[in-house]
């Protein structure tokens, strides 16, 4: 029967404990212990309602304190009162076991090979001698600091299969051995003190209880109250991780003086290939109390029903040093062979697959694969036989896989990517046109697979030469005035900072601009003279956006009479009238200005008329039906068709010679005397004629002469 439960007080928040269970079963005689045996018991019980020194236990672990099973302890008891000789102590213990359990090595072997029934030799348990050849440094973890105790549900870290089940969790107990979950819940507490026990045994079937699927480090009856002395932790990384139990000279119960019995030893798990290793640096059976104790050293299934350990190491009296044991509950799975494939030849931003197909599993398995592309030690940034990948950037990288077999052992494997450089490409389209002294202005790209930086340059072909580009992002702005006309190149070239440069050519058309006249200088107003009248065209000025390259320029000066000007600008001019002056000016390239012109007018030098006729504003007083002499000059002979068209003419006005330019009444043609040109005065001489009929009125001569000029006189008939 279990013992009452009692649960201890709150603890200090700086101290980290478990549940303490403390169990007496009904009929263990105290008194039958020695001395400090039973001030052991007595500082348990007396302790029931405070706290025990578990600090080792992480907060969600379970520690539990009992008493062994009582049917072991009075055996022990007896044999300790009596001084029995230590192998009456074995012998006493197991006597104690019900009738009918197997109690011997041959026995264990026989029900061995009987749970095995017709599997394969691969298949059974064993235990191997090793070189002794422990983890170094104390493990990270606490573990149970009391006596006669089990810390529940300790994580291994991995899964760990033992006899054909996978567990991510153990019982580590201060008697030397730790369990794992196939156990009645009722029973879990069973520390299984006070002696290694028997295996294999179904202890279910015994009436014992809770202490199959064990493995037995150093099974006995020890006392871990000093904390620190039982610890444990994962270590390495998956898929080599190992789960460390430590004994660190742990004393006998309950006597921790230098002769009392004592065990330093360390247990290691294994992933993957689920061995497991005891590492015995020292081991002592010999007890204070005079007696040998009874050491069970193996492993044990679920059932009870197989167990493997080497000959003489159940419920032996076990003396050890720097002794080592490797243990297999099963067929002893062989890693996977990995292989990364390689070595790969890739570009820089272009894909490749990786294919670790070369990999493979000795027992034909499934594999499942995990890769490390980044060389971070992480196994994170791809799954599977074949990956596609892309590797930003140039250089040789490390690639790593692990390939993992369905019993979780796994291997790494390594191979390398070189990843070459690519140049980047300019991206310039078609060609461009523009014209000579106009800016060109193009947006154009370019690519790169690669995560480069970029630098550029730009030659627009013009002799100019290579200067630097801007680049933004992925694109640049060309923008070039070419001061000559003709067909260029533009090369630009884009280089990463690994080296490579990528260079592209965009053809230009540039046309010919031609000249644009802006002014020049000719007289307005030119009189005609005997031997004609001169113009000068001078002051030509015009614009070219080529100047400085499109010379020589030649001007032409076209006199609006139809002769061109002379070499010196000059235009002749041998009659009145308006003539238009036309200028142009040619480039070398053949591109010729719109003409700019000036108009140009040549008249006589009519300065009014002579005596008699009085210019306005006088009025002149005349008989009617009498002829006019109306005498002027136009300084030289000029011929004597000089008028203009249906003139002279007279029209009717106002005798008030303050309205003498006002049209009133209706003009009518003067008949010509005759018009005559007097060579020795230089003067003409016109007669006008005047009608009968218009006197008592007054009259305006209109004299309008062919170079447009026109004079006017007041008349008065009487």
């Amino acid at each position: 029967m279990k013992g009452a439960i009692v649960t201890p007080r709150a603890e200090p928040a700086s101290r980290r404990t478990g549940m303490l269970h403390f169990f007496a079963a009904p009929g263990f005689p105290r008194r039958l212990l020695p001395p400090l045996a039973l001030l052991a018991l007595a500082a348990c019980r007396e302790g029931a309602g405070s706290t025990s020194p578990i600090a080792a236990a992480p907060a969600a672990l379970e520690v539990t304190d009992t008493t062994g099973p009582a049917v072991v302890q009075d055996a022990v008891a007896a044999s300790q009162k009596s001084g029995a000789a230590p192998a009456t102590l074995a012998r006493a213990a197991t006597a104690a076991r019900p009738t009918g359990v197997r109690l011997s090595a041959a026995v264990a072997s026989t029900s061995l090979s009987t749970a095995l029934g017709a599997a394969s030799a691969a298949d059974a348990p064993a235990a191997t001698a090793i070189p002794f050849a422990p983890e170094p440094g104390l493990a990270a973890n606490l573990g149970p600091a009391c006596d006669d105790c089990v810390m529940l549900d300790v994580p291994i870290g991995f899964g760990f299969t033992y006899f054909g089940k996978q567990y991510t969790a153990l019982d580590i107990s201060s008697n030397g051995f730790v369990r794992f979950g196939e156990v009645d819940p009722t029973y879990r507490e069973n520390s299984g003190c006070c002696a290694g026990a028997l295996i294999p045994l179904d202890e279910g079937a015994s009436g014992l209880h809770g202490q199959n699927n064990v493995v037995a480090i150093a099974w006995s009856d020890w006392n871990a109250e000093v904390e620190g002395r039982i610890r444990y932790e994962t270590r390495g990384t998956e898929p080599n991780r190992r789960f460390v139990v430590e004994f660190v000279d742990v004393p006998e119960c309950c006597e921790d003086t230098p002769t009392a019995s004592r065990v330093t030893a360390q247990l290691i798990l294994f992933e993957g290939s689920n061995a497991l290793e005891l590492h015995t640096a020292s081991l002592t059976p010999l007890s204070a109390y005079g007696f040998t104790r009874s050491i069970t050293q193996g492993v044990e299934d679920a059932a009870g029903a197989v167990a493997a350990y080497l000959p003489g190491r159940v419920q032996a009296p076990l003396k050890l040093t720097n002794d080592a044991v490797r243990f297999t509950t099963g067929r002893v799975n062989q890693p996977p062979v990995a292989h990364a494939g390689g070595p790969y030849a890739a570009s820089e931003g272009l894909g490749l697959v990786l294919s670790a197909a070369g990999s493979s599993d000795p027992e034909g398995g499934a594999l499942s694969y995990a890769w490390d592309l980044d060389d971070d030690g992480q196994y994170d940034d791809a799954t599977g036989v074949s990956v596609p990948w892309v590797f930003a950037d140039e250089g040789t990288y490390p690639i790593a896989v692990r390939v993992t077999d369905a019993q979780g052992a796994g291997v790494t494997a390594t191979g390398v990517a070189n990843v070459a450089n690519v140049a980047p490409t300019p991206e310039l389209g078609t060609s461009l046109t523009t014209s000579e002294g106009a800016p060109v202005a193009a947006t154009r790209t370019f690519s790169d697979p690669g995560a480069d930086s970029w630098t550029a340059t730009v030659d627009y072909g013009d002799g100019s030469g290579a200067r630097p580009l801007a680049l933004s992002g992925g694109s640049f702005a060309l923008s070039h005035t070419y001061a000559d006309d003709g067909s260029y190149a533009i090369q630009v070239a884009v280089s990463d900072n690994d080296g490579a440069t990528g260079t592209a050519t965009l053809p230009v058309t540039v046309g010919n601009v031609a000249p644009t006249v802006t002014g020049f200088s000719v007289p307005a107003e030119l009189t005609l003279a005997a031997g004609g009248a001169t113009a000068y065209v001078a002051g030509v000025q015009f614009t070219d956006p080529a100047l400085a390259v499109d010379g020589p320029f030649v001007t032409t000066i076209d006199c609006g009479n139809g002769k061109p000007a002379d070499d010196a600008g000059r235009c002749t001019y041998a009659s009145v009238g308006s003539y238009t002056v036309a200028v142009r000016v040619a480039d070398k390239d053949g591109g010729v200005s719109a003409p700019l012109t000036r108009t140009v007018r040549v008249g006589y030098a009519f300065s009014g008329f002579f005596q008699p006729v009085e210019n306005l504003p006088a009025s002149n007083v005349v008989r009617a039906s009498t002829g006019v002499p109306v005498r002027f000059s136009l300084g030289g002979d000029f011929g004597l068709d000089i008028f203009a068209p249906g003139y002279p003419a007279s029209e009717v006005t106002s005798c008030d010679p303050a309205l003498q330019v006002a049209r009133v009444g209706r003009r009518v043609r003067t008949t010509l005397s005759e018009l005559t040109y007097s060579s020795q005065r230089a003067e003409y001489t016109y007669v006008w004629k005047s009608e009968k009929e218009w006197a008592g009125s007054c009259r305006l001569l209109i004299v309008r002469l062919n170079d447009g000029t026109e004079r006017r006189a007041l008349f008065e008939f009487r």
